[in-house]
């Protein structure tokens, strides 16, 4: 966990496996548009949350907002 979430907060940490081990998640699934979302979002994202630019909230809130444009979802 402490490795893997470097630039993440200790709440922001138990926060994400307290979720995981009581099931409140979903299985991330592949689409088409996978490799524009992993270059232009997921990583872009995840470096900026790992540097405290984004709460771990704002940083998924961002990365849903960013699939729905790329799956044409978003309104």
């Amino acid at each position: 966990m402490d490795i893997l979430f470097q630039g993440l907060t200790q709440p922001e940490k138990d926060m994400i496996f307290n979720s995981l081990a009581q099931g409140n998640n979903r299985p991330l699934t592949v689409f088409p548009e996978w490799a524009e979302f992993l270059t232009a979002s997921l990583l872009p994202v995840s470096q900026l949350m790992g540097i405290g630019e984004y709460s771990v909230d704002e940083g998924f809130d961002r990365l849903q907002a960013e699939a729905l444009t790329i799956l044409g979802l978003d309104g």
